[in-house]
């Protein structure tokens, strides 16, 4: 046997039945992803030990966990009203999925444990296999001009397993094609901004919950909190035609929107109800003044769970 060739690797992602317990993972649940990395975590306790000299005594190994990280491109799945095949991860990350047949797929924020799903993760790399279960995490949506969107996520297993294993068969994949962050229709507080880079952030809190009972000592990672930001590069502007400075002093909150159009079944529109200026600081762009813009995405109603919407037509 030669070489791993970190090209050869594939991930697979499935919703678990029952929360915490391993999924099998076949070609069906191949997801179109890229840079991808993982870390198996076992604790480590020493033996604390007065022998009378200063020789170390074996560790005894504790807790694992497993975490890994991957991205995803933002595209559709080519038909309006199917969900794409990444939105089983979003769910993972504390959405929830609204499906309206032939029309529409939105994703929301979701706060209730009972309707946040746990996955199990499956990372083949030319041979071997990691794989995670009783997995949450977090999502990052990242926006270039003239680039094609992508989602980041970071995931923690409450357990894991490194094998050997053949690459998966039978694959189904998306055939859309990712569209280019351009014509976006872009929006803040109603006013057109001349953008280069957006990234939101949803900011969860991961939690491992400790279980004698199980052999890892976790049975499930749990989302404790969520506190979404976002960060824009905004061109500087008169005061008279966009005045960023009033609106950060002024506190002033606003929607956010844009979107990714292709054909039906492959327009992704992102809208933030309530975008608060969290932080505002002097930057060029290649001698073009800019601001460096932070803001919340905060709650847009009392009952909540409206912070952002990601909705596919």
């Amino acid at each position: 046997m030669g070489a791993i060739i970190k090209e050869n690797s594939q991930i697979a992602v499935k919703d678990e039945a029952t929360q915490g317990t391993k999924e099998t993972l076949a070609g069906a649940d191949f997801l179109q992803a890229f840079g991808f990395g993982f870390t198996p975590e076992i604790e480590n306790h020493a033996r604390e030990v007065m022998s009378g000299n200063l020789s170390n005594f074996q560790s005894i190994k504790g807790r694992r966990l497993g975490k890994c990280n991957f991205s995803v491109r933002l595209k559709g799945s080519g038909t309006a009203g199917t969900a794409p095949n990444w939105g089983k991860v979003l769910k993972a990350c504390g959405f929830s999925e609204t499906i309206v047949g032939g029309t529409s797929v939105t994703y929301l924020p979701a706060s209730l444990t009972a309707n946040i799903s746990s996955v199990t993760i499956g990372i083949w790399i030319d041979g071997v296999l990691f794989q995670m279960w009783g997995c949450r995490g977090n999502a990052k949506i990242k926006m270039v001009a003239g680039q094609a969107g992508q989602i980041d996520f970071e995931f923690q297993g409450a357990n894991w397993s490194f094998t050997d294993a053949s690459l998966l068969a039978s694959l189904t994949p998306m055939t859309t094609k990712s569209q280019p962050f351009l014509s976006a229709s872009y929006t803040y507080q109603t006013f057109a901004e001349c953008i280069e880079n957006l990234d939101i952030d949803m900011g969860n809190v991961l939690q491992p919950d400790s279980d004698i009972n199980t052999a890892s000592g976790y049975k499930l990672i749990e989302i404790t909190k969520r506190r979404p930001i976002g960060s824009t590069d905004p061109r500087m502007e008169l005061v008279a035609t966009n005045d960023n400075v009033g609106k950060f002093s002024a506190n002033t909150a606003g929607v956010l929107t844009y979107a990714l159009t292709g054909s039906a079944g492959n327009i992704i529109t992102v809208n933030i109800p309530q975008a608060t200026p969290a932080s505002l600081s002097q930057s060029d762009r290649n001698g073009i003044m800019s601001w460096g813009q932070d803001f919340e995405l905060d709650r847009n109603s009392q009952a909540g769970n409206d912070e952002l919407s990601l909705a596919l037509t």
